[in-house]
């Protein structure tokens, strides 16, 4: 984690002097917990927010974005799948204009190292949502994501608290007219990783039926496809 989070300050203080890294910590039994707390000591404008129990990833992104003081939000994956190298670009797409920039697998242009399986789950899934919604973003759940703090309300008001988040909160912005920005990016697979594949794509699946019959009709707003 420590790493990360050196490798973190090291791309966000190329294009901002004024910034701070929030390590939202979400019911680790593995001493994560110890270490976030450490590193927030150890390392000027880190700051960490532990929670007891783990709530899940939507809830713990919610909670830092609730204490977040910056006028541009972004998150990713302490693990670095995505490369933070990348970060740069996704915050110079909010200052062009973009309401919230996505960090994408699937756009010319994207570096992906992903296992056979996991990247036709992820297709079919993200196949799935534009069938649904007639939506043209083409990467739901790459957990890099920046956010003008405009979309604040969006970002907090998603009813998931799991995995599902990234999905119905870029969902309901687009429905609400929001500039959608998809930026390609490095990225690859974390063998680690909590997603359980059969579970979760099953959940993950009926929650985007759900969203459709509370978001209906939807609004198509127009999304930006950088490709360098």
């Amino acid at each position: 984690m420590e790493n990360s989070i050196a490798t973190i300050i090291k791309q966000v203080k190329i294009p901002i002097k004024d910034y701070e890294v929030i390590i939202a910590e979400d019911g680790s039994t593995d001493g994560s917990d110890k270490l976030a707390l450490k590193l927030s000591k150890k390392f000027q404008n880190v700051r960490c927010i532990c929670s007891r129990r783990r709530k899940g990833k939507g809830r713990a992104i919610k909670n830092a974005f609730k204490t977040a003081r910056g006028e541009l939000l972004a998150f990713m994956d302490v693990d670095l799948s995505s490369d933070p190298v990348c970060l740069p670009k996704m915050l110079k797409s909010l200052e062009s204009g973009a309401d919230i920039a996505i960090g994408s697998r699937h756009l010319a242009g994207s570096k992906v190292k992903r296992g056979v399986v996991r990247s036709l789950a992820s297709k079919s899934y993200n196949y799935l949502a534009r069938a649904l919604f007639s939506t043209r973003i083409n990467d739901m759940q790459c957990g890099f994501k920046a956010f003008r703090r405009s979309m604040l309300p969006v970002l907090l008001s998603a009813k998931s608290d799991g995995f599902f988040w990234d999905t119905e909160v870029l969902l309901t912005a687009e429905a609400s007219g929001a500039c959608i920005a998809e930026v390609p990016i490095s990225w690859r697979e974390n063998k680690k990783s909590k997603l359980k594949l059969v579970k979760d794509a099953f959940e993950m699946g009926i929650s985007l039926i759900r969203l459709r019959t509370r978001l209906r009709p939807v609004n198509i707003t127009s999304i930006i496809s950088k490709d360098s």
